[in-house]
């Protein structure tokens, strides 16, 4: 009897292991999956974000901030969501910013200046906070044609937002 014990407990210790080692695999997949997935949402969230702060780096240029706050309370929208919007000139030189998490590092500290036609959207993340800067090109329709590659760059925005909330997920 002995002797069909030891056959069977091995037979036992190779089947919880290969169900272990299936579960294990499945569940860092489905794991990785999910964190993927809902970190590109953050991204295209971000993203979308910053495109909504274009139309308004005009105003933000001449200092119109009383048409701006009119047109869209960005300070609710943004606090409400530990959001930020920032807003900057050609030269790299903030303009305006509204919201609650502000990024600690300057605008494209960690890019070269070689490929920004080539770099944009730029994703950063620092100490809890994730963020998205897009390239504003001036549209001029006299000279806009498909032969012209390069736009002359207008501005830049850069929207963050905590990654608290993503983190606890």
């Amino acid at each position: 009897m002995q002797h069909n014990r030891q056959p069977r407990q091995f037979l036992l210790v190779v089947y919880l292991t290969a169900m272990v080692a299936i579960f294990g695999t499945s569940i860092t997949f489905f794991y990785i999956l999910f964190a993927r997935n809902l970190n590109r949402q953050f991204d295209e969230q971000l993203l979308n974000l910053a495109q909504l702060g274009v139309p308004s780096l005009n105003k933000v240029k001449i200092k119109d901030n009383q048409s701006l706050e009119t047109n869209i309370s960005w300070s609710n929208f943004l606090s409400s969501q530990q959001k930020t919007l920032e807003w900057f000139d050609a030269d790299r030189q903030r303009l305006a910013r509204e919201g609650t998490s502000f990024p600690l590092v300057n605008l494209f500290k960690n890019i070269s200046t070689k490929n920004f036609n080539k770099d944009f959207p730029i994703f950063e993340q620092q100490a809890g906070i994730r963020s998205v800067t897009i390239a504003v090109y001036v549209e001029d329709p006299v000279t806009d044609s498909p032969e012209k590659k390069i736009l002359p760059i207008e501005g830049y925005i850069r929207a963050s937002q905590s990654t608290q909330q993503i983190e606890k997920t």
